[in-house]
Parts: C-alpha cells; sequence; structure tokens
C-alpha cells in the first residue's frame, strides 16, 4: 500500500481538470459584474490553498503500514512518525488493562484465623477502597455504648449482631439476651448456644409471657448497673445487654417504658459501670401515641452509634440525609453504613460472616484462657435450649430402621427442628444427651481441625447410620455441618 493506485490517480487528476475548468468558466460570466467577480475569485483563491494545503498535509503524514501480528499493525509517516493500530480496540494480552476482582471478605472463622479479633480492639468489618482493596474499619471496645443495628428482615442483622457480639464475649463480657425467637434456627441464641457460660438468655421460644421474661432479664441488668453505681458491686465485668426486635418491647404498653429506661440508663451512666446495651430494630417511627413518639426521641437521642442495613428511606431518614439515605434503601444483603461514636459516617461497610462453629472456636479459646475448667454449654443454668416450631420442609417421620421421608405439612405449635408431633404429643427426634454428644463432638473437630461435616460427627460418636437424622436434625438446627 505503499504507491497509490492508477485509478485513484486518474480520478485526482480528472477532478482537478474539470474544477479547473469550471473556475475559469464562471470566472468569464462573472467578468462583467467586478464586485460578484473579486467575491468569487477570492473565495476560488482559498479553495486552491485549501486543496493544495491538503494534499501536501495528506502526502507528509501518509502512512505506510507493517503488519506485526493478529493484535496490531504499525503505520509510518513520511516524517517517521510511527502509529499502532489496533483492530476494533482489541489489545494484545500483554498490553490489556484488567480491572481488578472484587476481594472475598474474610469470614468469622478465617478471622480468629489470623488471630484478627482480640477482644480489645472491636473490629466493624471491612470497606473496599478504589484499587479494590480491603480496608478494615476498626475501633474500640468503647464504641458498642448504646448500639443500634437497623434493617429489614433478612438483610444481614442477626450475622452483624453475631459478629459484634463474638467480640464482646471475647473482651470478658456477659451478655444478656433478650431474644423472642431464640428457639428458631439461626436465631442469635443458637449460634451463640455453645457460649452459654457468657450468655443469660431471656426467652428461647414464643411460648408463654414473652414480654415478661424478657423484662425480667432487662430487670436484673439494669440491677446489676444500679449496684455498680451505688458502690454495692465491686465486679466491673463489662456487661452487654441485647434486645432483638426491640421495636416489639419499646410499643409495649406496659414494658415500653421501662426498657427504653434501660437503654438511656446505658448511654448516660451505666457505661461509667461497664453497662452496655445493643439493640436491633426494624423500624423506628413515631405512632399517633404521644408516649410511644416520646420514647422514640428518647432512644435517638441514646443512641452512641448505629449500624443502618437495607431499610426504607422513612426510617433511614432519621439518621441520615442526603444521598446516604437513598443509599440505604439500595444497600446489598451485609453491607451497612456505620455513624461510629465520633459521629464518622462510613459507608459501605461488609460484615463478615459468621456462624455456630465459629462460637465453638471462641469457646476453646476462652477456655484455654480460664483454665481446664469445662465450659458449660447446653446444660448451663444460663441456657435454654428449648425447641420452638419445625419447618414443614424439615418434618422427618421415622420408624424403626425405616428411611426419613420428607412430609409437606404444617407445623404443630410448639415443634421445632428437633421435634416432631405424633398423636397430639409432642415428641424429641434428638435427646438432651444426644444434643451434648454432638456439641462434644462438633467441639473436638474443630479443635483438632478436622473437617465439620455430619459423617464426621457420627464417625467421631461412634455412631452408625440409624443415628444418621439425629445428627441432621441437631445440625439443621444449629447450623452446625455441612452434609
Amino acid at each position: 500500500m505503499d504507491e497509490q493506485e492508477p485509478l485513484g490517480r486518474g480520478y485526482t487528476i480528472l477532478t482537478f481538470v474539470t474544477s479547473a475548468v469550471m473556475l475559469a468558466v464562471l470566472g468569464v460570466l462573472f467578468y462583467q459584474i467586478r464586485w460578484l467577480f473579486w467575491t468569487f475569485a477570492i473565495f476560488t483563491l482559498v479553495c486552491v490553498v485549501t486543496v493544495i494545503l491538503d494534499f501536501t498535509i495528506r502526502r507528509v503524514t501518509r502512512l505506510t503500514y507493517r503488519d506485526v501480528g493478529q493484535f496490531s499493525t504499525v503505520g509510518q509517516t513520511t516524517l517517521g512518525q510511527t502509529r499502532v493500530f489496533k483492530p476494533l480496540g482489541i489489545a494484545a494480552p500483554h498490553e490489556r488493562t484488567l480491572q481488578p476482582a472484587m476481594p472475598a471478605i474474610p469470614t468469622v472463622a478465617e478471622m480468629l484465623a489470623k488471630n484478627l479479633l482480640d477482644g480489645i480492639q472491636m473490629h466493624h468489618g471491612y470497606q473496599v477502597n478504589q484499587a479494590k482493596e480491603l480496608v478494615p474499619v476498626t475501633g474500640q471496645f468503647d464504641d458498642v455504648r448504646t448500639f443500634a443495628i437497623v434493617g429489614k428482615g433478612g438483610v444481614g442483622k442477626t450475622v452483624r449482631l453475631f459478629f459484634l457480639l463474638i467480640q464482646c464475649i471475647m473482651g470478658n463480657a456477659t451478655v444478656y439476651v433478650c431474644d423472642p425467637h431464640g428457639g428458631v434456627a439461626g436465631s442469635i441464641t443458637k449460634l451463640l448456644a455453645p457460649l452459654g457460660s457468657r450468655l443469660k438468655i431471656a426467652v428461647t421460644d414464643s411460648k408463654g409471657d414473652v414480654e415478661g421474661q424478657i423484662m425480667a432479664t432487662v430487670s436484673e441488668f439494669t440491677d446489676r448497673m444500679e449496684r455498680r453505681l451505688h458502690d454495692q458491686e465491686d465486679d466491673r465485668t463489662p456487661c452487654v445487654l441485647v434486645m432483638d426486635e426491640f421495636t416489639r418491647m419499646m410499643y409495649h404498653e406496659q414494658y415500653g417504658e421501662p426498657c427504653v429506661d434501660a437503654i438511656v440508663g446505658c448511654a448516660n451512666q451505666y457505661r461509667k459501670v461497664n453497662g452496655y446495651a445493643v439493640v436491633l430494630m426494624h423500624e423506628l417511627v413515631a405512632t399517633k401515641s404521644r408516649n410511644v413518639t416520646n420514647l422514640v426521641a428518647r432512644l435517638r437521642r441514646a443512641l452512641h452509634a448505629v449500624f443502618i442495613m437495607r431499610t426504607d428511606k422513612e426510617y433511614a431518614s432519621y439518621f441520615l440525609s442526603g444521598k446516604q439515605v437513598k443509599k440505604a434503601t439500595q444497600l446489598k444483603k451485609g453491607m451497612g453504613i456505620l455513624i461510629n461514636t465520633d459521629g464518622e459516617i462510613l459507608e459501605d461497610v461488609y460484615t463478615p460472616k459468621g456462624t455456630v462453629a465459629d462460637a465453638f472456636t471462641v469457646a476453646k479459646m476462652l477456655q484455654a484462657i480460664d483454665g481446664p475448667a469445662p465450659i458449660p454449654q447446653l446444660t448451663s443454668p444460663g441456657v435454654c435450649v428449648s425447641p420452638s416450631s419445625m419447618p414443614a420442609h424439615l418434618r422427618l417421620i421415622r420408624g424403626p430402621g425405616e428411611r426419613g421421608e420428607t412430609v409437606q405439612e404444617p407445623a404443630e405449635p410448639g415443634e421445632s427442628l428437633t421435634t416432631f408431633t405424633m398423636n397430639g404429643e409432642s415428641k424429641e427426634i434428638a435427646s438432651q444427651e444426644d444434643k451434648e454428644a454432638i456439641f462434644r463432638a462438633v467441639s473436638a473437630l474443630i479443635s483438632e481441625n478436622k473437617p465439620l461435616t455430619r459423617e464426621a460427627i457420627k464417625q467421631h460418636l461412634k455412631w452408625n447410620n440409624k443415628k444418621h437424622w439425629i445428627v441432621k436434625a441437631v445440625c439443621d438446627e444449629y447450623g452446625l455441618a455441612m452434609p
């Protein structure tokens, strides 16, 4: 392609001659009208000069090409300038700029293995910078103070709470858990079950006066804090009052005000004697009731820090403004906006995922620190593991030596993952002794760094296949092991 094709050269000459003849003819016609003639002459001169310049520039910058492979072609001008052309904009493999991939957020288990959680420094999660690098968000244990986790159901509030409380327990705290759904698989009560010696649980099922049981625990916590304030108790062990579904208690006609008083007390004075509070809420809105409106206002003023997960615009507006409100309505599961105790707003904070196996790991760590005495688990007076209700997809009907069959029937009141109803009576699939044995097996497997599977649990307990369904039922209820 170094030389111009003959056909192209002839076409150029013909065009030039034709243009010159037409200009000459027009010049003769316009000669009689002087002003029109000079206007035409100047226009013609400009056109000629432009054509000459264009021809010269094209000639000087004309490229000669050299193919250098499938990924590019090199062109060189008369002046020696070189240009590289990439077909369809595709670069060679070694020239392509790869966008860094989104890094994986470490799990609680990975953080424990790397000693990133020590109970001294409070770890709030991770942010991802523009270079797709993980940036840890850390603070102090005092950052808990009065802490709220706000978001819709299913956005990861329980996982967030688990991550927070694991660190509180590692910091030698006693946790008062008020959990209206403690008997449900995946609840905070189930996740923290292996750490029973560090817990005081209000309720683990939906039977009886749930609000009354929760209020009793709140009263026990506040009484202990008052004794400390009046120098009637020397113990200064950190105590954390945790209230799941706090909106339910706040709107209660009888218990709403005492519960808010306890949270406000943590904010104003209990924190001086190591008393803290964490509340989980779906929503925080005032109602037509003046009393509830006042309680909402008091609670908002008392909160030192808030972790906002995906929620509605109305609720997000209580804590955020501007574009951050809209962002709060679009957060992915597990992500949140942290307003820390210094008032800083940190966006897109990811929460590490945790499981009940991590609670076993922490229990083992604390046992090594506290001494050789075993940590009470399911048999601890502070832990109630009574069942609640069993999802239909896990209702197992079995006889001796029979294969399990899934029955799609609605669960009866009072059933759980490890109970079923037969002839109107609630029967246990797994006895208390079976549960304790399985928990001990899980703890041993974790301490020996062995794979945590149902088959491994059976082998450790030396159980035959007839007890597989017991292992499955307990593992499903507590989220202990993979199939």
